[in-house]
């Protein structure tokens, strides 16, 4: 089985109610980024490559201590990448799962201006031809070699995706997959504010 991986939207409203949220990084200063073949304001869409080839920048993200200063082991964030908290990279580490990259964060208090450097972008460098397209409903627009699959109507080729335990599929890479086994580390060290999609 092979799941989506998102932060956990359910939980999220649940505590706002409860007036026990998490940290919510609201803003981010990637908008000022430029860089070759990277356009302004385009950034955020780096974790999309095949491969990181810059000297990666100070990446900052911002939230206010006054609505919440309480961690969680996947941080809500406005770019909705998968940052996570270095006490999950240490038991990723631990697991020996392949193909991942952590880059560090900034994530500054607005109130306070105080820097935390306890999250990292994770990163995976596998991009793999996931889907069945037998199984699998899309639309293709070839003037621009893209693909849009229809949600709950694509399927993964389970024969491909098995040698991997965290990958984004090369024609739809928006969409960060995980396996069994990287769920199950994430449940028995009961981190929190990871949601898990089941995939067809």
């Amino acid at each position: 089985m092979y799941y989506r991986l998102s932060f956990n939207l359910d939980d999220y409203e649940k505590l706002r109610k409860n007036n026990a949220m998490f940290i919510n990084a609201k803003k981010s200063n990637m908008k000022t980024l430029e860089f070759p073949n990277i356009k302004k304001g385009f950034f955020d869409k780096i974790i999309y490559q095949r491969e990181i080839t810059i000297d990666w920048p100070k990446i900052i993200f911002y939230y206010n201590s006054d609505e919440s200063s309480k961690e969680s082991d996947f941080l809500f964030n406005i770019k909705f990448w998968p940052i996570i908290h270095k006490r999950v990279i240490e038991k990723i580490q631990e697991t020996n799962f392949k193909g991942l990259a952590f880059y560090p964060i900034e994530l500054v208090d607005e109130i306070t201006n105080n820097i935390n450097s306890n999250y990292y972008l994770m990163y995976t460098q596998n991009f793999i031809d996931a889907y069945d397209m037998q199984k699998s409903k899309y639309y293709y627009n070839e003037k621009y070699d893209f693909y849009t699959f229809i949600p709950r109507q694509c399927f993964l080729n389970q024969e491909v995706c098995s040698g991997y335990d965290v990958f984004r599929c090369e024609k739809s890479p928006a969409t960060l997959f995980v396996s069994d086994k990287f769920k199950q580390m994430i449940t028995e060290n009961n981190f929190t504010n990871f949601s898990f999609d089941p995939q067809l």
